[in-house]
């Protein structure tokens, strides 16, 4: 029930959240009141009175069901104001009616009634409507008392303390519902305004999301790819017939492979550091490190003859290019 009703709202033009929540209640409300008034009628027109009584009583609720039906109408038009006084003339015009036929004597549960379209324009209307909604609530009562066609009963207080003890009770109840209302509304779209704060916080979350889980992706096939090529490198390096290796700026041995380990008669472990300067022939191992700081020191590619001595004197050709690796030091 309550989704029809949201959808019925929705495709009314109603489009403020706010006024969206009122529109449910007030739809709810003139149904209510459409159907009380509608039942009413065959009631009051069996209820033993007099005939303009009857007369009365029946046009009351034929009243009030009108006015809701055109309230309802109004509604679905997207004209929530209009709809708001026009349910609040539908509870007067028929309880004026009401109180005029059956007097205060057999309607004093009327006159307690009056208070319910103030309530509704406490609630529902701007502080016109409720001056509005309280003045001829009170001047409807005030009519019925000094109106001399509706039956004056004896009363324990003077009309004149009713009256304003109604129109007191009136003021003070419209007054807080009003109030009230202005507060619920506040807090309706503060909590509003947050609700759109979180779902844009977490349209933005699930985009960052999205871009992080591109990026992962991106950085796996990259990890992938730049392991691909390095096992290629490898597995290059590993059967190359030449002797092939690596070091820092400062002379320092990352990587040999088999053939440089055969060629110089050391394992690949002994050669990393400064082991490799243990391969070198005594006689030209001191120009070998010179050629190579002054290498290093110009950034420029090594080219010498190199002779090792284990196991047995060997002389072997040395090119060493500078390249800059991804991390930034310069390797060899």
């Amino acid at each position: 029930m309550r989704e029809r009703l949201r959808r019925w709202i929705n495709d009314a033009a109603i489009h403020d959240p706010i006024e969206v929540r009122k529109a449910e209640f007030l739809t709810v409300m003139i149904i209510g009141l459409f159907v009380l008034g509608f039942v009413g009628t065959p009631i009051s027109f069996l209820t033993p009175l007099s005939a303009i009584q009857k007369s009365l009583t029946v046009s009351a609720d034929l009243t009030m069901s009108a006015f809701m039906a055109a309230a309802l109408l109004v509604l679905r038009c997207g004209r929530l104001n209009n709809a708001v006084l026009l349910t609040i003339c539908g509870l007067l015009v028929p309880l004026s009616m009401t109180l005029s036929a059956l007097g205060i004597a057999r309607g004093g549960y009327v006159l307690v009634a009056f208070l319910m379209p103030v309530v509704l324009a406490g609630v529902m209307a701007d502080v016109v409507g409720l001056a509005f909604t309280i003045t001829v609530s009170a001047g409807i009562v005030f009519f019925t008392f000094a109106n001399p066609l509706v039956p004056q009963p004896e009363l324990p207080l003077p009309a004149a303390a009713i009256i304003s003890v109604f129109t007191l009770i009136a003021i003070v109840l419209g007054v807080f519902l009003h109030r009230f209302s202005r507060v619920l509304e506040r807090t309706i779209n503060e909590m509003l305004i947050r609700e759109r704060e979180l779902e844009h916080s977490r349209l933005v979350l699930e985009r960052n999301m999205s871009a992080l889980e591109r990026e992962i992706v991106e950085r796996r096939r990259a990890e992938f790819a730049l392991r691909e090529s390095d096992d290629k490198f490898r597995a290059l390096v590993t059967h190359s017939p030449v002797g092939i290796f690596q070091a820092t700026p400062l002379g320092d041995y990352l990587f040999v492979n088999k053939q440089w380990s055969d060629l110089a008669g050391l394992p690949p472990e002994a050669a990393l550091g400064e082991g490799w300067q243990a391969a070198l022939h005594p006689d030209d191992a001191a120009h070998v490190i010179e050629s190579w700081q002054l290498s290093v020191t110009g950034g420029q590619r090594l080219r010498r003859n190199t002779a090792f001595c284990c196991p047995a004197i060997r002389c072997a050709g040395c090119s060493a290019p500078p390249s800059r690796c991804a991390t930034g030091p310069i390797l060899y």
